[in-house]
């Protein structure tokens, strides 16, 4: 069978685990064109290079935008109308080419990219969503995991469903069970790489921190004034600096950190819980 497939490239928890899911695809026998934005394209690109029945496309994706620790709603805003229409126009493009090159997709799996699911409606090809985040909407929450955040609880709730409305199906990665309140909802276990699961589990003395913003310039300084040793991932650039060790992206040092780490501090990425969650 045909399938399109899209990932969303803010982070790489969407890469990691669309790779697993991506292998289990190849080896069932299935051809699959794969589009991603941001560092994920070019993840994706080395995990499957030289590989039969895949190929991976980059397009322009939505980005985030961070002020110090917190994201910025309005910056964000400013970001992606950056240069919109190229981006637009870039997307049509790449979406185009699979038709006019004769590559019909049976179906359409989405990791919360919006690209993908926009082409299955509109040619009303099924669309399967894989999206942690739909547990937000699609499951139902104790009155008190949201006390005194109601109206954040509920504004994320609403932007969740205008994501990706109306997929055929939602499998939703969770490490715990909360009833589910729609239909067409399966929850299922995170979705692991295979070096996760292989890995043994060793205690030292470093401290694992993942940070996705890189404008984050207090983190540093103030790690620097706590006790222990931490590697840092995630500030485009590398050094020691002081306590700190800021290290450039490689999946074997990260899964090699993670595994001997005494504890991570994170910035909240549903697929490094789980990663800590397993080990």
């Amino acid at each position: 069978m045909r399938l399109l497939y899209g990932v969303v490239g803010e982070g790489m928890g969407h890469a990691t685990r669309s790779r697993v899911v991506l292998g289990h695809i190849l080896s069932r026998g299935h051809e699959v064109r794969v589009v991603v934005s941001g560092r994920a394209h070019r993840f994706l690109t080395e995990a499957f290079r030289g590989r039969a029945g895949i190929e991976v496309r980059e397009i322009a994706g939505l980005v985030l935008a961070y002020r110090g620790n917190e994201m910025d709603p309005w910056g964000s805003v400013r970001a992606n109308l950056r240069g919109a229409l190229g981006k637009v126009r870039r997307n049509l493009d790449a979406v185009a080419a699979l038709a006019e090159e004769g590559f019909e997709p049976r179906a359409v799996i989405s990791d919360y990219e919006s690209w993908t699911y926009l082409y299955g409606r509109s040619r009303r090809i099924p669309v399967v969503d894989i999206d942690n985040i739909q547990a937000l909407r699609r499951c139902r929450h104790p009155r008190e995991i949201a006390a005194g955040l109601r109206t954040d609880f509920a504004v994320a709730r609403i932007a969740t469903g205008l994501r990706l409305p109306g997929a055929w199906h939602y499998l939703v990665p969770t490490f715990f069970s909360p009833p589910v309140r729609m239909p067409r909802t399966t929850l299922v276990p995170p979705i692991l790489r295979e070096a996760i699961l292989a890995a043994r589990r060793e205690p030292r003395a470093h401290v694992l921190v993942y940070q996705t913003s890189t404008r984050n310039e207090a983190l540093v300084p103030l790690l620097r004034r706590l006790p222990g040793e931490f590697r840092v991932y995630g500030m485009a650039r590398e050094g020691r600096e002081g306590n700190a060790t800021l290290r450039a992206f490689s999946e074997t040092g990260f899964v090699e950190d993670l595994r001997t780490a005494r504890a991570v501090l994170a910035g909240g990425g549903f697929s490094l819980m789980s990663e800590a969650v397993h080990l």
